[in-house]
């Protein structure tokens, strides 16, 4: 008699939720990242509080482009499931991160952080306050951010900017794919594959309810090149943020978890493509063009 063993994580092993709340991690985000950045806003601009403003600002606004993206522009299988530690995972993924950017600017103090935090937590500001600032207010911290900027923090910006323009032009190319009738190119996959990586979120998918859903070869714009270009524009993204956070902090570390992260998602998603599709383009990487 064989005797099936216990799966790892117990009750919740089975546990999943839709794919599409992908777009809860970034309205929580771009929810969180506000209230930090309403904080920072009141302390005195000093050269590392320049860059956190900035960064965070640059946050902000990649988390409501991402939530736009996710609800607007993807299509996600009815189907489709991710499981709900990843779930979970992501969620807290993103708050942590903003955070961290926030601690940078904090002195090395456990009671000042801790303080700081509290105020966030327990004190956040009211919505009328997060709408007083007045144009001339606006204007004048943006002028005293551009005017303390250093090269290297100016590159990061475009650097993120050309991120985030990569990212959105890859993401319009899947949901272009999008498809529920079969094709002579077309392949399916099994409506439990899911794609639960931070930074995906998009897929070759369709809005078909049935369990297979037809999949195509992603081709056009920076897809010539790799099989992920959307995971190559996330980590462009972040080495923008690290240039702008001048390496401080944690944030070498935020980028090596993204790339070790997003690599092995692209190598994964680069196999499937090569053994499912015979016409797959053989010049064609994972990630990194003509590397990897």
């Amino acid at each position: 008699m064989d005797i099936k063993p216990p799966a790892a994580l117990g009750p919740l092993s089975d546990i999943t939720v839709p794919q599409k709340w992908f777009s809860h991690f970034y309205l929580i985000a771009s929810i969180w990242n506000a209230l930090l950045l309403s904080h920072l806003s009141s302390s005195s601009f000093s050269s590392p509080t320049i860059s956190t403003w900035t960064t965070l600002s640059l946050l902000q606004f990649h988390f409501i482009r991402r939530w736009t993206e996710t609800v607007f522009l993807m299509k996600y299988p009815s189907s489709a499931r991710m499981h709900i530690i990843a779930y979970i995972f992501g969620l807290s993924y993103y708050v942590i991160l903003s955070l961290t950017i926030l601690i940078t600017t904090l002195p090395t103090t456990t009671t000042t952080t801790t303080g700081v935090l509290s105020a966030i937590l327990l004190s956040p500001p009211s919505l009328p306050s997060l709408f007083s600032t007045s144009l001339s207010g606006i204007q004048s911290t943006v002028y005293t951010v551009y005017t303390n900027l250093t090269v290297q923090q100016s590159l990061g910006i475009i650097i993120f900017l050309l991120g985030n323009v990569l990212q959105l032009h890859s993401h319009w190319l899947l949901s272009q794919l999008s498809s529920t009738r079969s094709s002579r190119q077309g392949r399916t996959r099994p409506s439990s594959w899911s794609n639960t990586t931070m930074g995906g979120g998009g897929g070759n998918s369709s809005n078909s309810s049935n369990s297979r859903h037809v999949y195509k070869i992603p081709r056009g714009g920076a897809f010539t090149l790799v099989s992920c270009p959307h995971y190559s524009a996330e980590i462009i993204i972040y080495i923008g943020l690290v240039m702008m956070q001048q390496g401080r902090g944690h944030t070498w570390l935020i980028l090596a978890w993204v790339v070790a992260n997003l690599g092995l998602a692209a190598d994964k998603t680069h196999g499937w493509y090569r053994r499912v599709f015979t016409s797959y383009p053989k010049k064609r990487k994972a990630i990194i063009p003509f590397v990897f």
